[in-house]
């Protein structure tokens, strides 16, 4: 379907912020979810399974199929006894039993193979594995495979696959008329209606002595080819274009038989296809077993010689065609074993039969969407969505449209590449009118002869004029959308005899062209022609749209222009073509003008535009908006905010904040194509979607509640427009050139989903009592010196009241939770209760709980201090958490207020771990890229979140009373800075919140600096000025490093005062960031807002003006002295209240290797302030990776506690050390089974090596490795998580292209794929024919079509996984 493309080339997202209040704590209501509706079942057994494919060893016994996989990969396809459409499904289950090793599911809606949405991987320990699939077309057949090694003798029985459908998908399904002429050959003029197609072969009409089949068919056709006059396209085909229904659904089936032509022919050879063609815009497209959702069944079989073999299967015919042929064909190849064999072969019992189903109904009796839009902004309001041509063909989706909305935006066809006819080439026939009394050159756009082309959005209108005519107190109004626009604009427009070969027009020429344009578009639907037929229809009109960028006019030099697509065709993606003939904003004004002139008093002329919420583009906008009203002879009237927003980014006081400007300015504002990007940690899965909907429901919540808020306050908000009516389509699935788009990604933006019934979303503005609880966002701070701080976090629910603090260390997390409760009771307790891989499904979740016996009573209650022990913490990681507190029986949850933290944790809140509050040292030093002694005095902060970047980097910061002073030291081995864009060269990026304000815009103290290796500074934000940095740079041996000061340009600094700060590292390569590397902020959103920063305070400044006595900051780099006893001994700093902070004691011992042979080994030890031993390790060498029982039980004696990290130095005969393998003492002497990964030194990651298995025997460990590095050997359960952590960064760069025909492009993968887990990948296509694809991914468009690229990479653990790539030719 071609989806709606919104205005948009990169929405500006800012930052979420609360979601809102908690529920009362006798909410009840529960929700009902389209997909949780009541469902019948179906189930085949394995009888009623036929196996159609496998090179599996597979057999059908005592009622199960029997597998075993001798070879990876290996599996079995089986048909289903009945097609059933996806639409209708709702989970797939299949019943196993004797299984051996992993499987994996498939479920086939056509198609040579499995969607990777509707696979699943790796399954174990089950009898039942369920697959929730999706897509369209029909399922027509089920599979199993194996993705373990070959070798490792996996196996599995098959006893049935159950389908669970969704409520009504059971009811009966009835088949139309055959629409097929002589499909069963039955008269000798029955060969006259089909084709031989295109070579010189004849059909002819045979009769079997026999009946065929159970066909009750005795006749059946032949084609008859000359191999030495025939083509291999030569077949059974017929011309349906009549007979068949647009967008329908029907089932074939036909007989067919080879000659004796075929009867030593290879496999290959012998192939008989059902290979429909269709042809739309002059463009045919061929379909075949490779085109997933739209033919299922038996598309492809290969057939023994003289057999008849019956076929049966699905074809969903296209939408929009202005041709549709089926062929029957035997094509043979010369490119494989034998010869094309182009011999006779036979068919007949062709049948075509409309399927029809029952059709979906909306939910009749909820109430009107628009009815709570116009109570709340007025009866003349508008709530509105966009439409597309495509849609207005689903009664269902319209009866949507009708009973929810009262006006439509048409998505596409208003637009200039609409109205040109998409003709987007170099150039188009031009004829010359008589315009206001002299000659002008117009575009000729069809064969009509016509200078535009209103045929798409005139068969639009028309059905909505049907409607109103029949409803004349219930009318859907119309806005355009839209005249001027730099994308989506031919670029042939802008040039001399509108080609582009020739130079650009001039700006006088530009304006009669312009005026042209507009005047013909209104006169069409407003001019006498219309006859009044359009009246009242249109509310308003968009004359430009996305004319800023950043706080001034888009130019024509956004970017470079062979960045920019700009004069390839309409998709201009960031260049203004029109600002490049103007050199101004003339045209701008001039449209106002020209629209002012020829539009109807009545309608409404807007400006239009995204990214409208960030602080610095609002300017920008607010500038345009005044210029256009101070212009003579113009009109605006409202202002479009496009409302393309982001559940992790979005902020209802941001946008209530920007909107109050704009409806000052304009006087009128309207959300024209509202939609909510999904957040990053929704996948599509089912586990993860009821989480989402209600994150997404409680943005649209706020934003609803900011409209009102500013309606009330006087405003003029006067309607909002949702950019698109149900879910599957929005144009944030997938990406496209004309703009946007979500990559591909899991999206749910809109009010109703794929089954037209109404998500939380839409009961947002219904109802808001009927959602389920917020999912809440936490911060937790890592804790500095032992201390508990951070932010606080609230339960306010009746008899219970209390507060928490989270925090994190190398340990777990600490919760402190604060209970008001003055009666004491035995039920009295806290529970935390934690999600480790922020699941939002169905867990048995780590939980923790302290009674009050084992807490400290305080005033008015008591203080729970509750740990929850976790390993390998880090920043930006996120878990999912809740709280509980007892009270008496009473129990009051943080977020889950359903009660069901023991089983699930899909309403827990978020958490993310942050860095704690950085202690920054006073100090004055010289910016010249030397480190002067000052900088010793300063703690080192690491950035540690990596974004697919390959450097490594750490920072430090001095402050004093004018500057602040920044040192980054950044490890790179590749610096580039050919980058056309400053963010893709290797750089360093500061950013500065003076008054640690965390706005969710830039306001007038916050600062972006950005300085690249070769010291070139770039800027953003009003005083982040040249003059207010001063910055040096040198490169060192494998990177480079920074040093700058920042002038204060807001605040006075003193001792105390805390500001907001963020670290960014660019790391480019080729002319492109390929990643990046930050300390706090892990969505990458620092610069649109200063509340994802960190905070620093200032400290350490003596004297009167210090504002506080000497503080400590931090510890420096130098090493501990060795005392004479060869101990190590860090002093404990002393805080100014007197406690210490931990102790490190190191000690040398020796210890006895072997026999008599002796080694020294280093054993360290930290302690707390209480003398409580934190952590242990132990380092050894030797020149084996071995460590036997009796070393291991000596360093463990050694250090005291069995709690110990072996760190093995394996040397060679110089002494230098070849690799370390660090292990935990207990796991060798329990004899785990044991992993091996090695840590990426730039990085800190840990990184697949092999798939082995390493494991003590009686205490003693073999773990040798040939390569230099070092390597940790870990548990398999410890193993298992970071493997499937590596697993999940699998993924397309890009799901969907769009390549021009004989043009190539390349599979690429996702930068966060770490190419050094990777052993291999190997690329398939779907289609040779259409595209080829070689063994590094490279792919060349041969013809017109669609293709899929699958890429198969193998980890360095032999773990695989398929990811694809569609890729639409044209």
């Amino acid at each position: 379907m071609w989806k709606m493309g919104a205005c948009i080339a990169l929405s500006a997202a800012m930052t979420l912020t609360s979601v809102g209040s908690m529920l009362p704590s006798d909410w009840g209501i529960e929700t009902v979810y389209a997909d949780e509706t009541k469902t019948t079942t179906k189930t085949f057994t394995a009888d009623q399974l036929e196996a159609i494919w496998g090179n599996a060893e597979y057999k059908r016994e005592n009622g199960q199929w029997k597998l075993t996989f001798a070879n990876q990969y290996d599996q079995v396809k089986w048909k289903v006894p009945e097609t059933i459409a996806l639409s209708d499904v709702k989970s797939v289950t299949f019943h196993v039993a004797d299984q051996k090793g992993s499987v994996t599911l498939k479920v086939y809606n056509g198609g040579d193979d499995a969607e990777n949405d509707n696979t699943k991987y790796g399954l174990t320990g089950s009898e039942e594995y369920t697959i929730e699939p999706s897509g369209e077309g029909s399922v027509d057949a089920v599979g199993l495979m194996t993705t373990d090694e070959t070798g490792a003798g996996s196996s599995v029985s098959l006893i049935s696959v159950t389908f669970e459908l969704k409520e009504g998908s059971g009811s009966p399904i009835t088949y139309g008329d055959n629409i097929i002429k002589d499909g069963d050959f039955a008269s000798s003029e029955a060969a006259a209606s089909w084709n031989a197609s295109v070579g010189k072969s004849t059909i002819t009409v045979a009769t079997e002595e026999n009946e065929i089949g159970d066909s009750d068919l005795k006749t059946y056709g032949v084609i008859n080819r000359d191999p030495a006059t025939a083509t291999s396209g030569d077949c059974f085909s017929q011309d349906i274009t009549k007979a068949v229904e647009l967008g329908e659904e029907y089932q074939y089936s036909f007989w067919a038989k080879l000659s004796d032509d075929y009867k030593d022919a290879p496999e290959e050879q012998r192939n008989v296809d059902f290979a429909p063609f269709y042809v739309s815009g002059g463009e045919a497209t061929y379909l075949g077993s490779y085109s997933t959702g739209v033919l299922s069944g038996e598309i492809t079989k290969t057939l023994t010689a003289g057999e008849w073999t019956k076929f049966s299967g699905t074809f969903n015919v296209p939408k929009t065609a202005d041709q549709i042929v089926i062929r029957i064909i035997e094509q043979g190849t010369d490119y494989g074993q034998g010869k094309c064999v182009k011999g006779a072969y036979c068919v007949t019992g062709v049948s075509m039969k409309k399927i029809t189903r029952p059709k979906p109904e909306i939910e009749k009796d909820i109430p009107e969407w628009k009815t709570s839009v116009t109570e709340s902004l007025g009866n003349d309001s508008i709530a509105g969505t966009a439409i597309m041509l495509s849609e207005i063909s689903d009664d269902t989706l319209m009866a949507l449209v009708k009973k929810h909305f009262n006006a439509v935006t048409f998505g596409n066809e208003l637009k200039p590449d609409a109205l040109f006819n998409y003709q987007i080439g170099q150039s188009v026939d031009c004829k010359t009118i008589t315009f206001k009394g002299t000659e002008l050159k117009v575009p000729v756009v069809n064969d009509k002869n016509e200078n535009l082309d209103f045929s798409r959005a005139d068969e639009m209108l028309e059905k909505i004029l049907e409607w109103n005519n029949a409803n004349p107190n219930n009318k859907i109004r119309v806005r355009g959308h839209v005249l001027v626009w730099h994308s989506q604009t031919p670029e042939w427009f802008f040039h001399e005899d509108y080609n582009v070969a020739k130079p650009y027009v001039d700006k006088e020429t530009m304006n009669r062209r312009l005026e042209w344009f507009i005047s013909s578009v209104f006169d069409h639907y407003f001019g006498k022609a219309a006859n009044g037929k359009y009246d009242g229809l249109f509310y308003g009109w968009d004359v430009v749209n996305e004319a800023v960028n950043g706080n001034t006019y888009r130019d024509d030099k956004v970017i470079p222009d062979e960045s920019d697509t700009s004069t390839s065709d309409t998709r201009h993606g960031s260049n203004s073509m029109w600002w490049r003939v103007y050199k101004s904003n003339e045209f701008i004004i001039n449209a106002f003008k020209y629209a002012n002139q020829y539009a109807p008093e009545d309608v409404e002329l807007y400006y239009n535009d995204y990214g409208e919420t960030d602080n610095t583009k609002c300017e920008g906008i607010v500038k345009l908006i005044n210029d256009v009203k101070s212009a003579e002879g113009t009109r605006l009237d409202a202002f479009g905010m496009q409302a393309h927003y982001n559940v992790d980014g979005f902020s209802a006081a941001q946008f209530k904040s920007v909107a109050k400007k704009y409806a000052q300015a304009a006087g009128k504002v309207q959300l024209t194509e509202l939609d909510f990007k999904a957040s990053s940690t929704y996948d599509g899965t089912a586990a993860t979607k009821e989480s989402e909907y209600t994150k997404m429901a409680y943005c649209h919540k706020n934003l609803y509640e900011a409209i009102k808020a500013l309606k009330a306050e006087g405003a003029n908000v006067s309607g909002i427009t949702v950019w698109g009516v149900i879910e599957p389509n929005s144009w944030l699935h997938s990406q496209s050139n004309l703009g946007g788009g979500a990559s591909g990604s899991a999206q749910c933006p809109l009010l109703f989903d794929g089954n037209y019934k109404a998500k939380p979303a839409y009961w947002a503005y219904v109802d808001a009592t009927k959602l389920q609880p917020a999912i809440q966002k936490v911060t937790i701070t890592e804790a500095k010196d032992g201390n508990i701080a951070g932010e606080t976090y609230t339960i306010d629910q009746g008899a219970v009241q209390a507060e928490f603090i989270p925090v994190w260390d190398a340990d777990g997390l600490t919760v402190q939770v604060k209970v008001k409760d003055t009666t004491v009771n035995d039920a009295d307790a806290v529970t935390v209760y934690v999600d480790p891989e922020n699941s939002a499904s169905d867990i048995t979740p780590d939980k923790v709980t302290v009674t009050r016996t084992a807490a400290a009573e305080i005033a008015g209650g008591y203080q729970a201090t509750v740990k929850v022990p976790m390993e390998n913490l880090k920043v930006a990681q996120q878990i999912s958490l809740d709280v509980v507190v007892n009270n008496d029986g009473k129990t009051g949850s943080f977020n889950d207020l359903t009660g069901k933290q023991e089983s699930s944790s899909k309403y827990y809140a978020v958490a993310t771990m942050k860095p704690g509050i950085e202690k920054i040292p006073y100090g004055t030093i010289s910016v010249d890229a030397d480190a002067d002694a000052a900088w010793g005095n300063a703690v080192n902060i690491p950035l540690t979140i990596n974004k697919g970047s390959e450097a490594s980097a750490n920072a430090k910061v001095l402050w004093d009373d004018d500057n602040l002073y920044v040192y980054a030291t950044i490890k790179d081995a590749v610096l580039d800075k050919t980058g056309a864009q400053t963010h893709e060269q290797d750089s360093l990026e500061v950013f500065i919140d003076e008054d640690n304000g965390k706005t969710a815009s830039y306001g007038e103290d916050d600062k972006q600096y950005r300085i690249n290796y070769d010291n070139e500074q770039s800027f953003n934000g009003k005083k982040c000025l040249a003059e207010n940095v001063k910055s040096a740079t040198k490169t060192i041996d494998g990177g480079y490093v920074v040093e700058a000061a920042f002038k204060w340009t807001d605040i006075k600094p003193a001792n105390g005062t805390k500001i907001g700060l963020e670290f960014q590292i660019n790391d480019a390569k080729d002319g492109k960031r390929i990643g990046t590397l930050s300390w706090y902020d892990e969505t990458g959103m620092g610069w649109s807002g200063s509340n994802v920063y960190g905070t620093v305070e200032l400290t350490g400044k003596t004297g009167s003006n210090g504002g506080g006595s000497s503080v400590n900051p931090g510890t420096s780099d130098t090493k501990p002295d060795v005392k004479p006893n060869g101990k190590q001994d860090t002093k404990p700093d002393v805080k100014p209240d007197g406690k210490q902070d931990t102790t490190v004691e190191t000690s040398k011992v020796e210890i006895t290797v072997s026999g008599d042979k002796k080694a020294e080994a280093s054993v360290t030890i930290t302690k707390d302030a209480q003398g409580n031993v934190t952590s242990a390790n132990a380092t050894v060498s030797g020149s084996k990776g071995t460590l036997t029982a009796d070393v291991v039980k000596q360093l463990t004696e050694a250090a005291g506690t069995e709690d110990l990290t072996i760190i093995l130095q394996v040397k060679n005969a110089n002494g230098d050390v070849k690799y370390t393998v660090s292990v935990s003492a207990e796991n060798v002497k329990n004899n785990k089974s044991l992993k091996a990964f090695v840590v990426n030194r730039k990085t800190g990651e840990y990184e697949l090596i092999n798939s082995k298995t390493y494991k003590a025997k009686d205490g003693n460990l073999n773990a040798s490795f040939g390569k230099k590095g070092d390597y940790v050997l870990l548990t398999t359960k410890e193993a298992a998580r970071i493997e499937k952590e590596i697993l999940k960064t699998i993924a397309p760069k890009k799901a969907k292209a769009t390549v021009k025909k004989g043009k190539t492009t390349k599979f690429k993968l996702d930068s966060k794929l770490n190419q050094n887990n990777v052993k291999k990948v190997t690329y398939k296509t779907s289609k040779k024919s259409i595209a080829t694809v070689n063994k590094n991914g490279k792919i060349k468009t041969n013809r017109k079509g669609t293709v899929t690229i699958k890429a198969i990479v193998t980890l360095k653990n032999g773990k695989t996984k398929t990811v694809s790539m569609k890729i639409a030719v044209r």
